[in-house]
């Protein structure tokens, strides 16, 4: 430790200003980027829509139109081969990914195979001979796949333009997965419209309409092959016989220009063509003089315009039935580009600008009494350590926010939350340090002997506990949500800060505060002589019998609970929308937003009173129509009461939202459990690895009860939490089983539970602070956090306390339970012996 390595000093300064410069440049990181071409600078942390307000949208690339589209393709396909070939056939349609023909020619069925086998060839499709005369081609699944990830990313540039042509300048869109695309419109945007802009895939196609007989009648009877019947957009809607082929599509226009007459209230759209589509609307419309024009939207018969002359010039003037805005929007999205599928919105995360900045006073508010109580806690107890403590927290703090900055995390509500609990790791592993040097100081080593004993000593365990804190914050990036994301980044980020600055700048600044107090002084300072509970003398497995049981029959009573009640499912597991409203004067009057929203046959709907009288939570259940289902239910709530009350916060899940967060929800959590068991297994073997997954398999159930009790909504933040107290448990059950890994080495005669107490004691003043500290940081994130935090701090504060509990009273007497290599002792028989656990 003597002396401190210059390279390690310059290391120290070199990633703070880093840090401060990546930072300050994130900071700036927009003008930049507007004034610079070139260059690399770094994004900044993103910050979310529940700290600026805005709309966090979800859409899902509908896979059905991908089929329709790949069947249509092939049947297309089939035809132009067999029609090219002069084979006859019958019976061409396309359904569920297979399409069927029958040729009825019998001496041709061996010819038509060996041509549509040939489309087989790519393996996007596979041919198949059926009975008789039939032949099949069966679209693979992985055709269906790629077309789904294709089309996806060939709507991101139209989502985005859009947007724009909205006049939502601030907004972030991205892709989520291989048929998901995430949209963040930030402040106060009119959300019904937007998604009413991004759900229209604004297909446009003229075509002519076929005269041989009316759309009735082809309902009636049956039409040419070469033509289909479609409907108009009117009500009610009139059937048109068209043919298939298009004269222009999208790919053809070169502008759409909107016309609105205020006067008469009549609308209309004029079509630019390219030079292509003009030449074609020219050749066409030559002899189809008296014929019509049908002008399709996305299957639908929007305007149908008789050819009066020859159309030489590749315009055409369409009349349409909207309203000014309507029109607009239209005109935007024609321009902004088609669709290639279908966009369905499945989840909407919805946050008032209001709500976003009091949520951030609120929860930065928490955050600097967090701070300032930790930190006065550890000055307290340890005077000038205490000092260091605090200034190795700024430095974490510092790298952590650099971090973010340099990768453009997103920032949310529980990445705020995150930091708060970097705040209790960081002083955790102080207070390691700070103990052992107490130990050895204690055993009467000088100052400098003991501190780098301290820092060698504490080393395993401060990399084990930390360890243990990423593998959750990985498991939670299961979850695959954005905001959770943001959480699982902070905790990755605040270990790796943590774990370089315990071994660089706290390393040094107690190497300078041993050189001032003297590098052979053995007398004590006040700051290690203060005498807190380094004497404890508690004897835990006396009482373990008893303490057991009492923890068996609570854990029993909550499965008991949960199998018959069951949890409180949120939005994010059970599908439906959560409310938030505000009265825009007086209170809120739940039962009378209940009555009002019953007769709109949304099931039980739900209202309650906020801690803020104003303020009122609804919560709609999950409707029976789909993804569709939830946003119609949306729309009726807000036109129900935009009257009376203003929007601060809404969260909508759908049906395959909400069950695909339900099984990343169990993958996550017994994958916690797993990991748990091979790491004991792997660092302590497997004695102790097995106390330890009893130990959290106790404190999943217990948290479970809690919210079984509390019925607060259990969502994906409540996940979030209990995979984090899990490992922070382990952090826990970590020190103590390398507390009695060590002491087995010294006391090879020792029985098992006087050696489990020893350890315990030894280690208690740690355990105690620690979960002393980190209660403070979520006491304050759960009293002055905000409703918003609230939920996600108390669950996490129950967590911390059981996860203490269980380290002490559950993880070590498994190991006695279990009778290995037990020996009799008197009043102690049947226990096991140092020497037997070491072997």
């Amino acid at each position: 430790m003597y002396p401190f390595p210059i390279w390690k000093r310059l290391l120290i300064w070199l990633a703070g200003l880093t840090a401060a410069v990546v930072l300050i440049a994130g900071f700036f990181s927009p003008i930049w980027r507007q004034t610079t071409a070139n260059g690399w600078w770094p994004p900044g942390m993103m910050v979310g829509v529940d700290l600026q307000g805005g709309t966090q949208l979800v859409f899902k690339v509908e896979r059905s139109d991908i089929i329709r589209s790949k069947l249509e393709e092939a049947v297309a396909s089939v035809r132009a081969k067999l029609r090219e070939a002069s084979i006859r056939y019958t019976n061409l349609a396309g359904n569920d990914r297979v399409v069927t023909v029958t040729i009825t020619d019998p001496a041709k069925i061996d010819a038509a195979a060996e041509l549509l086998s040939a489309l087989s060839r790519s393996g996007d499709i596979a041919f198949q001979r059926g009975e008789g005369a039939e032949l099949r081609l069966v679209i693979s699944e992985k055709a269906i796949d790629a077309g789904v990830a294709a089309a996806t990313r060939a709507s991101l540039g139209s989502v985005e333009r859009r947007i724009i042509a909205l006049g939502d300048n601030a907004f972030g869109v991205r892709r989520q997965g291989d048929d998901r695309i995430a949209i963040d419109v930030f402040g106060n945007a009119d959300v019904e419209r937007l998604k009413n802009i991004l759900t229209q895939p604004a297909k446009i196609s003229i075509r002519f309409i076929d005269e041989s007989m009316s759309g009735q009648d082809a309902l009636n009877g049956r039409w040419p092959a070469g033509s289909e019947v479609l409907y108009s957009i009117d009500d009610p809607p009139v059937p048109y016989l068209v043919e298939r082929s298009a004269i222009a599509t999208n790919n053809d226009l070169v502008g759409v220009r909107p016309s609105f007459d205020l006067k008469a209230k009549t609308a209309s759209l004029t079509f630019s063509l390219d030079q292509n589509g003009v030449k074609r609307l020219s050749d066409l419309t030559q002899s189809a003089i008296g014929r019509r024009l049908a002008i399709i939207l996305d299957d639908q018969v929007m305007a149908v315009v008789p050819v009066e002359r020859q159309i030489i010039n590749g315009t055409v003037q369409v009349p349409v039935n909207f309203t000014e805005q309507g029109l607009g929007d239209l005109a935007s999205m024609l321009q902004a580009g088609s669709m290639p599928a279908t966009l369905t919105p499945v989840e909407e995360r919805t946050v008032s600008q209001a709500f976003a900045q009091r949520s951030v006073i609120y929860v930065m508010s928490a955050g600097i009494l967090a701070i300032v109580l930790v930190t006065s806690l550890m000055v307290f107890f340890y005077r000038r350590l205490g000092a260091v403590a605090a200034a190795s927290l700024a430095y974490v703090l510092l790298l952590v926010l650099g971090v973010l900055s340099a990768f453009g995390t997103l920032m949310s509500l529980p990445g705020l939350a995150g930091v708060a609990l970097v705040i209790g790791i960081a002083v955790d592993t102080n207070v390691l340090i700070f103990e052992r040097m107490r130990e050895e100081a204690k055993a009467g080593r000088p100052l400098s002997d003991a501190a780098e004993a301290a820092f060698d000593g504490a080393r395993t365990s401060i990399v084990d506990s930390n360890v243990t804190i990423a593998l959750g914050a990985l498991l939670l990036l299961l979850l695959g949500s954005d905001a959770i994301g943001g959480f699982a980044y902070v905790l990755l980020a605040g270990v790796a800060a943590i774990l370089f600055t315990t071994f660089t700048l706290t390393q040094a600044l107690v190497g300078m505060w041993v050189r001032r107090r003297g590098r052979n002084s053995k007398r004590l300072p006040r700051g290690l002589a203060r005498d807190f509970l380094s004497n404890a003398d508690v004897r835990f497995m006396g009482i373990r019998r008893y303490v057991f049981s009492v923890s068996a029959f609570i854990a029993i009573a909550a499965m008991a609970g949960l199998a018959f009640a069951g949890l409180n499912l949120g939005v994010d597991f059970a599908g439906g929308a959560a409310v938030e409203v505000v009265a825009k004067n007086g209170n809120a009057d739940p039962s009378n937003i209940a009555e009002r929203l019953q007769e709109l046959n949304l099931g039980e709907v739900t209202a309650t009173r906020s801690m803020n009288p104003a303020h009122a939570f609804i919560r709609v259940p999950s409707q029976d129509a789909g993804e569709n289902g939830e946003q119609s239910a949306l729309t009726l709530l807000r036109d129900e009461l935009s009257s009376d009350y203003d929007i601060a916060r809404v969260e909508v899940a759908g049906p395959s939202v909400s069950g695909e967060a339900g099984r990343m929800a169990s993958i996550a959590i017994v994958s916690a459990l797993a990991a748990i068991l091979i790491y004991i297994l792997a660092r302590f073997g497997w004695r102790f690895a097995i106390g330890a997954l009893v130990a959290t398999l106790h404190d999943v159930v217990l948290i479970f009860g809690f919210f079984l009790i509390t019925r607060m909504p259990f969502d994906l933040p409540a996940v979030a939490a209990l995979l984090t107290v899990m490992c922070y448990s382990l952090n826990d059950t970590v020190v103590i089983y390398d507390r009695m890994r060590t002491n087995l080495k010294r006391f090879k005669t020792m029985p098992l539970p006087l050696l489990i107490d020893t350890s315990i004691n030894q280690t208690l003043s740690r355990t105690v602070l620690t979960s002393v500290v980190t209660g403070l940081a979520l006491t304050a994130l759960a009293i002055v956090g905000g409703a918003a935090i609230r939920p996600f701090a108390l669950t996490m504060l129950f967590g911390i306390v059981v996860g203490t509990f269980s380290s002490i009273y559950i993880a070590a007497p498994v190991m006695i339970m279990f009778k290995f290599g037990r020996r009799q002792d008197g009043d102690r028989a049947g226990e096991m012996t140092a020497n037997n656990t070491a072997a």
